[in-house]
């Protein structure tokens, strides 16, 4: 029995290993007597993807979660290099007077 720690589903296909409906990683779910009765929402389900929608689903999740990059860090640059530049410019025409 695996479980989304999203959503809250529980899936009895242990072959799952991302949640079908928000793509997060399912977790290993331990025993915990439940408290809903059957007319309540919720319930398990049960969804035997294929290995190319497997294959897409884990495509997508890597997709959202890659890591960003660093655009700071050129951003930081410019700007020093911008300043540098600006003091060397006001250098030369104070050299120049």
């Amino acid at each position: 029995m695996k479980r989304c720690p999203t959503c809250n589903r529980a899936f009895d296909d242990n072959t799952l290993t991302v949640c079908p409906d928000d793509g997060s990683a399912l977790t290993g779910e331990r025993e915990v007597p439940t408290t809903q009765s059957d007319g309540e929402l919720g319930g398990k389900a049960t969804w035997n993807p294929s290995p190319d929608q497997l294959a897409e689903i884990q495509q997508t999740v890597a997709a959202i979660t890659k890591p960003r990059r660093k655009t700071w860090l050129w951003v930081v640059i410019a700007i020093v290099v911008l300043l540098i530049l600006i003091g060397l410019a006001g250098a030369i025409a104070v050299s120049r007077l």
